[in-house]
């Protein structure tokens, strides 16, 4: 096979045209099923039994969570496997204020159109991985974000973060909220307890930083007498961006899904804009495989985790560009499915990320 470069989108006329074909015939069904989505929380049971009826193998509880699945398909052995990420879950107290249905939605339209594409043309692979796709709506979430429980006296605490947050990188941020406190006025609590979240551009940024948290935190239990206590939960690691699978998915959203060059950032401009405004578990999953994590504009009218932005995650415009976005997807991993020169170029850059990384030896 020759050396391609990927400037242009790979796959012929007929194939593109094949895809879209699949998800638009698929759009209504699956719109129903996206509505489903956002009014019942959760899905996973919804979700497993639409695919195992549509002929996939699904495995319900996998990674030791209830609300999980994994659901896998092959035409025959060989070939390379990729996957896609489907977040169906939603916040407590707010619902689908971040829109995680329309992320199920692209991933579903782009799981059963290339089903599609590889049953028709007997090609090797398995939907299941050598590359990741996420897509999100609105904007990139690329920071890394740990959280920390803490027991002593939150208001002396609350005020020593202050201060430290004037010393902080711009880059980074401190968050934080009171979960547990007192419940009358003239009573002095014994016990208290805060939910803090810290964000930096690396993983090695939040570690440091958590380590100046940390010396607030026992310098406040010290000063009032307090016993102290810290529970760090979850790393999201910061995302790697490949950017031969990004590029790969703007041409073919610019040649052939129409959008026009104004409508997209380019990648250096987005990880300028976006790197401080917030953070995404797919973080994780580009540190083991390549991936993107694409954005799409629902025409929200207010940010994400508010109530304006969870009405446009359930209107026709958010449909659409959800269907938008999985025709992409399906597209670059047809990609990185059939060519040889782009997934070499693809899993060479991967290398070199996770060598600068320090997560692979020379």
């Amino acid at each position: 096979m020759t050396q391609q470069t990927h400037d242009h989108p790979l796959q012929t006329p007929e194939m593109i045209n094949e895809v879209t074909k699949a998800i638009d015939d698929a759009s209504e069904e699956l719109r129903a099923l996206n509505l489903e989505i956002f009014n019942n929380p959760e899905a996973c049971k919804l979700l497993s039994e639409w695919l195992e009826n549509r002929r996939w193998s699904v495995h319900c509880g996998v990674y030791g969570i209830k609300t999980t699945f994994k659901a896998r398909f092959s035409v025959k052995e060989g070939g390379r496997t990729v996957y896609f990420n489907a977040k169906y879950d939603t916040l407590s107290t707010i619902s689908h204020t971040c829109s995680h249905n329309l992320i199920t939605t692209s991933a579903l339209f782009s799981a059963i159109s290339l089903k599609s594409i590889l049953k028709a043309y007997s090609i090797p692979g398995i939907l299941g991985f050598d590359s990741c796709v996420i897509i999100h709506r609105m904007l990139d979430f690329s920071i890394p974000v740990c959280y920390i429980k803490a027991s002593l006296k939150l208001h002396a605490k609350f005020r020593g973060i202050i201060l430290l947050r004037q010393y902080i990188q711009k880059s980074e941020s401190i968050q934080r909220c009171i979960l547990k406190v007192g419940k009358i006025a003239n009573i002095i609590p014994d016990y208290a307890e805060g939910l803090f979240s810290v964000r930096a551009i690396t993983v090695k940024g939040v570690e440091k930083l958590r380590e100046r948290m940390e010396r607030v935190f026992q310098g406040v239990a010290e000063a009032t007498g307090c016993k102290v206590e810290l529970e760090w939960f979850a790393l999201y690691e910061d995302v790697v961006t490949n950017d031969t699978l990004a590029e790969q998915y703007r041409q073919y959203m610019l040649q052939y899904l129409g959008l026009q060059p104004e409508q997209m950032v380019l990648m250096k401009e987005a990880r300028m804009v976006h790197d401080s405004l917030g953070s995404s578990d797919f973080g994780s999953c580009s540190y083991i495989c390549p991936g993107i994590q694409a954005m799409f504009n629902i025409k929200a009218s207010d940010l994400p985790h508010l109530i304006g932005f969870r009405e446009a995650a359930q209107g026709d415009i958010a449909h659409e560009k959800a269907l938008r976005a999985g025709k992409a997807n399906t597209l670059i991993f047809l990609d990185m499915l059939t060519n040889d020169a782009f997934t070499t170029r693809m899993k060479d850059e991967f290398r070199a990320a996770m060598k600068e990384a320090g997560r692979l030896s020379e």
